[in-house]
């Protein structure tokens, strides 16, 4: 297995984000279930692609002082300024890619995405230089 480092994993990625989204995505028109021709990925992109990185899902942020973070204790409740119906934020290495709707998938929370940031957005969330 070959180890990459992070100036060629950026090269790569940059060059695949040259050759145009649909080498990119995965087929699908978006709002169908139709496959769209695909362009042939590098060996070494492939790889990169199966690379795990978190995902986070924001529900909102704020401010607090020192003190304020200090005295919270279980039972404490934290006032957001997002309303309970707004979109959550879909976020990878601290950029927002996509936001979507809170779901409720069995007895889990889930996250069903209404919107997403373009694809040279996304690769440079995760460290390239698209």
């Amino acid at each position: 297995m070959t180890l990459f480092d992070q100036s060629e994993i950026d090269a790569l990625l940059a060059t695949a984000s040259t050759d145009g989204a649909e080498s990119l995505d995965d087929g699908i028109q978006p709002g169908s279930r139709t496959k769209k021709p695909k362009t042939s990925l590098p060996q070494e992109l492939k790889r990169i692609f199966k690379i795990e990185v978190p995902i986070i899902v924001r529900l909102s942020q704020r401010d607090m002082s020192m003190e304020e973070i200090l005295s919270l204790a279980p039972g404490s409740i934290m006032e957001f300024e997002t309303m309970c119906n707004e979109d959550l934020n879909l976020v990878v290495g601290n950029q927002t890619i996509g936001s979507g709707q809170a779901v409720k998938v069995g007895e889990n929370f889930g996250i069903r995405i209404t919107h997403l940031a373009d694809m040279s957005k996304r690769i440079r969330a995760m460290g390239g230089d698209a």
